[in-house]
């Protein structure tokens, strides 16, 4: 799914839950819940289901503008074999054009698999991708001047990532989620809430699975 962090230019779904007074967990449930009766561009989604990132191809096509690509950092927080990757590096280089404008992505994954099973939920089907998935023996896909590869962990490289960001003054403008796990997608966040910009789109690839 794809989230904004001030809203302010998508109109929220009617069946959202009500603010009530709840334990965190049985929030994100509600949440996810509404998600599934109401996606992003629902039409779409139907009509490509071949395709397995409508959200992020939503971003890259429809919402991303030049002065979010000249602006802040832009990571990617779940890569294996980059395809995702290279696409929003091209999509950064294409908004921003050549010369100093033209910054680089952030592709942050371990390449060794999953750190642990990874129990799937995919409309009612229910199957299991099992620990040590997705292994690239620890080394990125592939060289790319546009992508910085952050190797490791994401519970070491995120809060590295972090206080480079604080060193710098510099904050997230784009964040794509796709560590597949619930935990590793909350060792991101855990690192970076404070880091993410007033306005900066967040996309998660697996938000409801």
């Amino acid at each position: 799914c794809c989230s904004k962090n001030n809203m302010q230019a998508l109109k929220p779904p009617a069946i959202l839950p009500p603010i009530r007074n709840t334990s965190f967990d049985t929030f994100v449930l509600d949440v996810v819940a509404a998600l599934r009766e109401r996606p992003l561009h629902a039409s779409r989604m139907r009509d490509q289901r071949s395709s397995l990132h409508n959200s992020l191809n939503f971003f890259l096509g429809s919402l991303a503008t030049r002065a979010l690509a000249t602006d802040g950092e832009w990571a990617e927080f779940g890569v294996f074999s980059g395809t995702s990757t290279r696409r929003i590096a091209g999509r950064r280089f294409e908004l921003s054009g050549l010369g100093s404008a033209t910054r680089e992505v952030h592709g942050f994954d371990a390449f060794r698999g999953l750190p642990e099973t990874w129990h799937v939920a995919d409309r009612g089907y229910k199957h299991e991708v099992a620990s040590g998935a997705f292994n690239l023996g620890g080394h990125p896909p592939y060289s790319d001047w546009r992508i910085k590869w952050h190797v490791g962990w994401f519970n070491h490289t995120a809060p590295a990532f972090a206080r480079e960001l604080t060193e710098r003054g510099s904050r997230l403008s784009f964040v794509h989620i796709d560590g597949d796990l619930y935990s590793s997608s909350a060792q991101v966040f855990e690192a970076l809430e404070r880091l993410i910009a007033p306005g900066a789109y967040i996309v998660f690839d697996e938000c409801a699975d």
